[in-house]
């Protein structure tokens, strides 16, 4: 494996491009409103793992970030270490997503969802829906788990493998963005269970 270092998502889009690219980290040290403006370029053109390195560490910034699309965020001072082993496990999670999975159908008595795991593609009613990485590993844990209600510790824990109470709301992001991709009947195919959780209520075909 090689790190590419770029100054600019022009940079970026040309090496993502051109090779087999793992994993994207983004570096925010100065205005934090330009980093989200290349976080946001990034994301329109790729559905690559985005780590977010930031001196932003209040709530606002975080939470905008995931709403964008960033899959990790980290706030300085941190190690070495963490980096590397957050770099591991996003890429060892994102190769892993779907294998020996098959496509499956669910219907909620409004439209029907095809799920292809293998293939990381999502069809409603026929017509395709792309969701980020880390939005796509959520759907898949609750389809996985599928009218059983999981915590917002469970999802952070089994799709992200950490749980930090400043990244509580987080889970809540991706949800809401689910919930508007997937369309009117989003709250239906995710269901809030109050006080605890979300649970996917899909009838399986």
């Amino acid at each position: 494996m090689k790190a590419v270092l770029c100054d600019n998502v022009k940079e970026v889009s040309t090496v993502i491009h051109q090779e087999v690219v793992d994993l994207v980290i983004l570096c925010l040290t100065d205005s934090a409103v330009k980093g989200f403006t290349v976080l946001k370029s990034l994301r329109e053109k790729t559905n690559i793992p985005i780590i977010v390195l930031s001196d932003h560490g209040d709530e606002s910034d975080r939470i905008m970030a995931f709403e964008l699309g960033c899959d990790d965020y980290l706030v300085s001072p941190f190690s070495y270490k963490e980096i590397v082993l957050r770099v591991q496990a996003r890429i060892k999670r994102s190769s892993s997503v779907g294998v020996g999975d098959s496509r499956i159908l669910f219907v909620n008595g409004y439209e029907e969802m095809t799920l292809d795991k293998q293939a990381h593609k999502v069809t409603i009613d026929g017509k395709g829906i792309e969701f980020t990485v880390s939005e796509w590993k959520i759907l898949s844990l609750l389809v996985d788990n599928i009218n059983s209600v999981l915590s917002r510790v469970q999802i952070l824990e089994r799709c992200f493998g950490y749980f930090s109470e400043s990244y509580d709301r987080v889970v809540d992001t991706h949800i809401k963005n689910i919930r508007s991709k997937l369309g009117p009947a989003g709250k239906v195919w995710i269901e809030t269970v109050r006080g605890y959780g979300y649970c996917f209520t899909g009838k399986k075909i």
